[in-house]
């Protein structure tokens, strides 16, 4: 019986068949590195068929084939080009990770500086505006006339004859005379 095996490495799939009638079924079994695969044969157009798609297509393979009795096997070497893919495909994808935190990594830290510029800027421009109205306070309080000593500018009420307080009240709030000047406001320093 001649028996053949087959491998389609693009698609990582292993054939065994052998050329022989329908009755009786022959017993197959496969093998990859001395590991038997269990797979159920096909009858297809007057060939007994084994396929077993595996992850990795490459090794000592070796098909055995029973029909009545009689005995046949074959063995085959198998190294498929980029079987290595496998490996790699880890390592692409550690790189695409790495990549993607590093570009994390680099965005985060365009948004911290920013929003820290922003912030240096905007306590700038309020120190700025401090020290402004810090000098033009001095500025104000230089300009301030001096003060009219109180005895020297009006007489005072007790030199008048006594009204009744409904009466000075009346008299008070007109008369701006004598303006009683109000103490400075004091600003509260900032730290």
């Amino acid at each position: 019986l001649p028996l053949k095996l087959d491998e389609l490495c693009s698609q990582r799939i292993l054939t065994c068949e052998v050329k022989s009638s329908e009755e009786p079924k022959p017993k197959f079994k496969l093998f990859q590195d001395s590991k038997e695969m269990f797979v159920q044969p096909v009858y297809d157009n007057g060939t007994w068929k084994v396929t077993l798609q595996l992850k990795v297509l490459s090794g000592k393979f070796r098909c055995e084939v029973d029909v009545n009795s009689g005995k046949n096997h074959t063995e085959k070497q198998i190294t498929c080009p980029g079987e290595d893919l496998p490996d790699s495909v880890p390592i692409f994808l550690i790189l695409i990770i790495m990549g993607s935190v590093v570009t994390l990594m680099i965005f985060l830290a365009l948004i911290i500086y920013c929003i820290r510029r922003k912030n240096a800027k905007r306590h700038e421009r309020e120190a700025e505006e401090y020290a402004l109205q810090i000098q033009i306070e001095n500025h104000m309080q230089q300009r301030k006339l001096p003060e009219i000593p109180v005895s020297s500018g009006c007489n005072p009420p007790s030199q008048k004859s006594r009204l009744p307080p409904s009466e000075q009240q009346q008299q008070v709030a007109p008369s701006k005379s004598c303006p009683h000047p109000k103490p400075p406001r004091r600003i509260k320093e900032r730290p």
